[in-house]
Parts: structure tokens; C-alpha cells; sequence
């Protein structure tokens, strides 16, 4: 156990047994409000003792809600502008035109890529506004933040709703090879889909 050395103010003036009294009372005082340290188990490191982590658990747990609260709010925003460049020009009129084709087709199908080339300018527009798309950056999908691929994510769920044979899964494998997804991310992917039970 380590303690606080206190040295006394007169320890030459001759009569130290007088402050002996003093000096005990501040070693205990140090000693009581100090986390004791236990000897090192062969790794280096002071243990200390005596130490309950239930504040700094607390306060963990504390940052952590902070900051998911502050991703939540982020997607909550998402959630409410998500497309709204759709519901204006030069978009409207194309998607007008084009969704109901494209809902008669299936995803990732020769006859769905025409289409979508046909939306040109209109898609083009839609890929710089939003940035839940890939098509948004310069290097695709590595250019993406967390909060862009999980409203992606969101996205390509809601798209399988407008297919008669949509399908997630699908979906994914078939993106994994149109946007280059690493074997990992696709997992993650599938792994969120069942979590959230869309399968």
C-alpha cells in the first residue's frame, strides 16, 4: 500500500515528537481520499484498488446515447427529405413518365437499365442531390458515410415494394457487382436484413 509521506514543517526544530500528533492525522487524511494501488501481477500495470467503476460505466453509457441520438436525428432528417428533389423539375415530369414502367420490370434487368438510361438528365440531376446513391460521388461507394449507406439501405428495401417479385436479398447480391460492395459490406447487408426482419 502506498502512502503519502507528509514531512513536518519543524523537523529541525529539535522536538519532533511535538508535531508527530499533526503529521499522522495528514498521512491518514492523504491516505483516505487516494485510491490504493496494488503491486503489479508480472504485466507492468498498478492495479488500483478499492476503485468502483460504476461513475465512469455511467458516464460511458452517457456519451454513447449522446452521440446515437445525435446519428438518430441525422436519420430522422433523412427519413423527411429523403427524395424530395423527385416532387420538383427537371425530376418530376421524368419520374412521372417513367416509375410505372419501371415497376413492371424486374430489378437489375436488361429491361429496367434501359429504362432508367431513358430517365437521363432527371436521374442525372437526382444522383448529384442526393447522396444516398453511389452515382453521388467521384469513387462510389467509398466515398460514402455511414449515414449515407444505411438510407441506402432503407432505399433499396422500399424499391423491392414496388416489384412484384422484389427481393432484398436480390437485391443486394445484384448491387454487390454494380457498385463493387466488398464481401464484407454485403454481409453486414444481409446481416442487417435479418436483424430487421425485411427478408
Amino acid at each position: 500500500m502506498l502512502k503519502t509521506r507528509v514531512i513536518c514543517s519543524c523537523a529541525k526544530c529539535g522536538n519532533p515528537r511535538k508535531h508527530l500528533g499533526e503529521r499522522h492525522r495528514n498521512e491518514q487524511r492523504a491516505t483516505r481520499h487516494a485510491p490504493r494501488m496494488t503491486g503489479a501481477r508480472g504485466d507492468g500495470l498498478n492495479r488500483v484498488a478499492d476503485y468502483d467503476s460504476t461513475k465512469d460505466t455511467r458516464t460511458h453509457i452517457a456519451h454513447v446515447k449522446s452521440f446515437l441520438d445525435s446519428m438518430l436525428a441525422e436519420l430522422w432528417a433523412r427519413g423527411n427529405w429523403h427524395d424530395e428533389s423527385k416532387l420538383d423539375e427537371p425530376e418530376k415530369s421524368a419520374f412521372d413518365e417513367y416509375t410505372p414502367l419501371l415497376e413492371q420490370t424486374t430489378y437489375g434487368s436488361e429491361r429496367y437499365k434501359f429504362l432508367l438510361e431513358q430517365l437521363g438528365p432527371a436521374l442525372k440531376h437526382h444522383y448529384e442531390e442526393n447522396s444516398h446513391h453511389p452515382e453521388h460521388y467521384e469513387n462510389g461507394i467509398d466515398d460514402m458515410s455511414l449515414l449515407d449507406i444505411l438510407e441506402m439501405l432503407c432505399d433499396w428495401k422500399a424499391a423491392t415494394l414496388r416489384h412484384a417479385d422484389g427481393d432484398i436479398m436480390k437485391s443486394i447480391e445484384m448491387n454487390e457487382k454494380r457498385f463493387g460492395l466488398s464481401p464484407q459490406l454485403r454481409r453486414i447487408f444481409e446481416n442487417t436484413v435479418r436483424e430487421m426482419g425485411w427478408e
